[in-house]
């Protein structure tokens, strides 16, 4: 690549920038080689896709409207450009999607682009062309143009100037750079070049016009008798021609009929479905070795030797002997990514075995397009299409190669005015090296300053808490801090410094040197590194792991969920790109992680689509008394069944978790627990204190003596303050520990029991504030630990009679807080 420029500057434009790039290039400047080299190697995420089945066979990708899933008619700017839903796979892959190849740009319609436009922006959320996917167009405008059917045109002229891909109102939004290849492969003769540029750009005067219709002379046969392939305008004239010589072959016609697995439709058949051939037959080769001999290729020509219903032999001119030929595959590809490695991977969802060959008398000027012959018959001179006769002549590696059926009329070599310019406009602002780099530093400086930008993340974390905070009535809430104290740290500490840092690195961007190649912004990054990926886990993402909720309404859940999803996606998506800079800044590294960190939060989000369930397992997790809360809930259950009553009619579930907090062992206390009034506690006070009492008794929970005394009536605003008191009392507990105190001395003077203030110690194991051996010693771990697995249960109860009386019901808690619990059968 490097021995050609112009491909080299398309290669690194693709590589090391953001922009939209049309490669173009005369007939045979090597703009397939190209594409296929980017597949080999890709250099971003990417997928492949052309504008018909053939040519999306041709190059390994699929067709635009499969994979878009575009409607088969006019797309109106504005309009739905979607009518069925995508795959989960397929959402994810276009999330993902860093660079998107669009080959044969040439036959692909305004409207199809806008329609491509409209489907990345929606599904990637974001507002800029092609949903910020960069794109490379591969094609000649001066070869095949895009159909449109006369009842279209009416429609499209309402939107469009031109038909053409360049009329594209999100390609004109976008901007683009053009790089055409001008080294020219299949052809050496300098005159016979000069008049395909000629016949290219509609320049054609009489003299060059009479040179072509020197070749109208009467057909050749070869040294062997027979004549050259003939490219045809029209698909009925090569369809009669074939036929016609194939019947004038004498003998039997054995007929290979294509094997087709799995999902590969007819109008992607690369070839005919059913072969028939006779000795003697003209065919053509329609695609490459795939065995690597390199024995035959796509567009060779060649007689059969020999056929049988299981074998072909065909011999070429140039060739020692004849080629036994056997069957080809051809793969229906659609795009997947794998789980592991996160890469965008062509999945083989059909296949398509035959012998490739086709009869080769005469093929479409179409169908030609991409090969190379030697000597070839052109029928062209009703040609109807622009490009027809450039395509046709520029197929034939000589000019005393072609022979014309009839002569060429000045009307026949159609070029379009639309492209004439369009073409003069790509000439005349070729980008260069300075552009080349200008671009590329853009780039990058784009990208780090995207990996520093925090403000999306600040605002999916007010969206969230004000979420929080509208309903709080409606809710209870379990976090470790504050919302407000959450929002507050977060900016001072994430979103400030990030902004500052941004700032830092603008005013050391430097429009001669890339970041990556600036010493002071690398040794910068890895700095902001090691301070962020300290303070992400203290700051945020720790709340965030232990943050949950319970609330009734399952459209608020919904709601939240949605919201802490989005919030958690941002964290994700921060990280990946912070820790990306851990040897300093790297595009290239960046946009990996980037891309990968798309494909996690889409997986994480089709893994929480329980999420409900997920965030209520959490909350129990946070309760001293799960066990309870479930009994509980069991309860509240079946009573609202029985009733014919929702849930949230019979209790919220916000009051459940307060029960199992504040283990209320009388009216009074119960009447303390925010929601519980006089009526609630007429019809299921005796219910709930019951349920209570029986857990305290089956646990052998020893309740605060405040709690189980009927105290004096309080006021509401000391009634309001209960929760706290109770979370203070195990705080001063802990906090008396730890200057050294062992649980008896607390006991006295707190005034508590023992087992009380067991129960205390037993929440900070839980936590993981206290270590389990500065209570229990190892042995009575291992003994009680023992019991539990043998006995598979959570009833402490049960424990507690195998263990016998040396063994208090503290103790047993303890080590049943410092790790999961045996579920019960």
């Amino acid at each position: 690549m490097s021995e050609n420029p112009k491909l080299q500057l398309a290669h690194d434009y693709v590589c090391q920038t953001e922009n939209h790039i049309f490669l173009t290039g005369k007939a045979g400047t090597g703009k397939t080689t190209f594409l296929h080299s980017l597949q080999d190697l890709p250099p971003k995420r990417m997928i492949v896709a052309a504008p018909t089945g053939v040519a999306a066979i041709n190059a390994r990708g699929e067709t635009l409207h499969a994979f878009f899933q575009l409607p088969f008619g006019p797309y109106i700017p504005g309009a739905e450009a979607v009518q069925r839903r995508f795959r989960r796979e397929k959402i994810n892959i276009i999330k993902s999607l860093e660079l998107l190849v669009i080959d044969e740009i040439s036959m692909v319609r305004a409207d199809m682009l806008d329609a491509v436009d409209f489907v990345l922006r929606r599904y990637r959320q974001n507002d800029l062309p092609f949903g910020g996917v960069q794109l490379l167009m591969i094609g000649d405008v001066h070869q095949l143009a895009p159909v449109v059917k006369r009842d279209e045109e009416a429609i499209l002229r309402a939107h469009y100037q031109s038909f053409y891909f360049f009329g594209s109102r999100a390609l004109q939004q976008a901007g683009y750079v053009s790089v055409e290849l001008d080294h020219i492969y299949r052809q050496s003769d300098p005159h016979f070049i000069r008049l395909l540029n000629k016949v290219r750009n509609n320049q054609l005067n009489e003299q060059d016009l009479a040179q072509l219709n020197q070749r109208c002379h009467p057909e050749v046969p070869d040294a062997q008798g027979k004549l050259p392939i003939t490219l045809s305008s029209h698909n009925r004239t090569a369809d009669a021609i074939n036929v016609q010589q194939l019947d004038n072959l004498s003998g039997r016609a054995p007929c290979f009929e294509a094997e087709i697995t799995g999902d590969y439709p007819a109008s992607q058949y690369p070839m005919a479905a059913s072969l028939s051939l006779k000795v003697g037959a003209q065919v053509m080769f329609t695609r490459n070795d795939s065995s690597g001999d390199k024995r035959y290729f796509n567009g060779k020509i060649g007689r059969v030797t020999q056929v049988s219903n299981d074998h072909i032999k065909v011999h070429s001119p140039g060739d020692e002997g004849p080629l036994h030929v056997g069957k080809e595959v051809w793969e229906n590809v659609k795009y997947t990514v794998n789980p592991e490695s996160k890469a965008i991977e062509g999945e083989i969802v059909g296949t398509f075995t035959q012998c490739p060959l086709a009869l080769a008398w005469a093929i479409t000027i179409h169908k030609s397009q991409g090969l190379t012959f030697d000597s070839i018959i052109i029928d062209a001179g009703a040609a109807f299409a622009h490009g027809q006769i450039y395509v046709a002549l520029s197929r034939c590696k000589t000019l005393q190669g072609i022979t014309l059926r009839s002569p060429l009329p000045i009307s026949a070599i159609k070029t379009d005015v639309q492209v004439a310019q369009f073409s003069e406009n790509v000439q005349r602002h070729p980008p260069d090296q300075a552009q080349l780099l200008r671009d590329k530093i853009h780039y990058q400086q784009k990208l780090l300053l995207q990996c520093f930008d925090f403000q999306p993340l600040w605002q999916a974390l007010n969206y969230f808490v004000d979420q929080c905070q509208q309903h709080e009535q409606r809710l209870t809430i379990h976090s470790e801090v504050a919302l407000d104290a959450l929002c507050d740290r977060t900016y001072h500490q994430l979103i400030s410094v990030g902004d500052s840092f941004q700032k830092q690195l603008q005013a050391h961007f430097s429009v001669q040197v890339p970041p990556e190649n600036n010493d002071y912004i690398q040794e910068r990054c890895q700095k902001a590194y090691l301070y962020f990926t300290a303070k992400f886990p203290l700051v945020l993402i720790d709340c965030l792991l232990n943050f949950g909720w319970s609330c009734d309404n399952q459209e608020l859940n919904k709601t939240l969920d949605k919201a802490l999803q989005a919030l958690q996606e941002q964290v994700m998506k921060i990280r990946v790109g912070i820790d990306s800079c851990q040897q300093g800044f790297a595009a290239q590294r960046y946009l990996q992680s980037h891309s990968e960190s798309q494909l996690s939060a889409a997986q994480t989000k089709q893994r929480k689509k329980e999420k409900g369930k997920e965030n209520g397992e959490a909350i129990y997790a946070q309760l001293e008394h799960p066990k309870l809360f479930q009994h509980l809930k069991a309860w509240r259950d079946t009573t609202a069944d029985e009733l014919e009553l929702p849930r949230y009619a019979v209790l919220h579930q916000r009051i459940l978790f307060a029960c199992a907090e504040a283990l209320p062992q009388n009216k009074k206390s119960l009447l303390k627990i925010h929601g519980i009034g006089k009526g609630t506690m007429k019809k299921y006070g005796e219910a709930l204190l019951g349920i209570v009492s029986d857990y305290c008794k089956q646990q052998g929970i020893d309740v605060e003596e405040d709690l189980k005394s009927e105290p004096e009536p309080e006021s509401e605003s000391e009634t309001s303050k209960a929760p706290s008191k109770k979370e203070n009392t195990k705080l001063i507990t802990y906090t008396l520990f730890r200057e050294g105190k062992v649980i008896n001395e607390i006991a006295k003077i707190r005034g508590l029991k023992p087992t009380t203030i067991e129960n205390h110690l037993a929440y900070f194991i839980k936590n993981g504030e206290i270590d389990l051996t500065e209570l229990v010693d190892n042995t009575l771990i291992a003994r009680i630990r023992t019991m539990f697995k043998r006995h598979q249960t959570q009833e402490l109860k049960v424990i507690k009679e195998a263990l016998g009386d040396d063994v208090s019901y503290g103790q047993i808690r303890m080590v049943a807080a410092s790790q999961p619990l045996p579920e019960a059968d």
